[in-house]
């Protein structure tokens, strides 16, 4: 938020006069945006991919590392992440999946979900496996993408469109700005 909340601002001489070369954030950008942001304040962008559940960023770039946009980054150290299907088994580079991270419960993910085993047992399997309920792909040499929130995807036409998508298409349009898809 605090990019596009940077970005409404009129330009300003000061703009560069900072140390910052590579600046973290969160938020799903259109390349537009990221691009026009890291031109005027002449920084880098670096993504991080996490949730309360993984207590930290666990899928992100890496400072000096190779980026490749617009992944989510490569997951963590300390960390493994995968693409899983409906049935939980892995799926190759390319197909879209859920997200799933490993950790250790309790240290570098959550243990659980206070009292409230079931909501637990639905998200975190017994051998530290989380489910995010993201939606996502990985390529060849370990980029992870983000799609949607699975539970935020619209259904049109017997397929699963992403709100994520049709934000970045519609924000390339000049006169549309801070619009928010969402599914049912």
């Amino acid at each position: 938020m605090m990019i596009r909340t940077l970005m409404v601002q009129p330009p300003s001489a000061n703009d560069r006069q900072h140390r910052l070369r590579e600046v973290m954030f969160y938020l799903n950008l259109s390349e537009q945006e990221k691009d026009a942001f890291c031109e005027r304040f002449g920084v880098r962008l670096l993504t991080s991919y996490g949730m309360t559940e993984t207590i930290v960023g666990i899928i992100g770039d890496r400072p000096g590392d190779k980026r490749r946009w617009p992944s989510i980054g490569r997951a963590g150290f300390c960390y493994e992440a995968e693409i899983r299907d409906d049935h939980n088994r892995p799926l190759p580079a390319g197909e879209i999946g859920e997200i799933c991270i490993k950790g250790v419960p309790g240290k570098t993910i959550f243990k659980e979900y206070f009292l409230n085993p079931k909501a637990t047992a639905k998200v975190l399997e017994a051998d530290g496996w989380l489910h995010t309920g993201d939606t996502g792909y990985c390529d060849e040499e370990g980029f992870f993408y983000f799609v949607d929130r699975r539970c935020n995807m619209i259904k049109r036409g017997g397929e699963n469109v992403s709100c994520v998508e049709l934000e970045n298409i519609i924000a390339t349009h000049p006169k549309i700005s801070g619009y928010r898809g969402c599914g049912y």
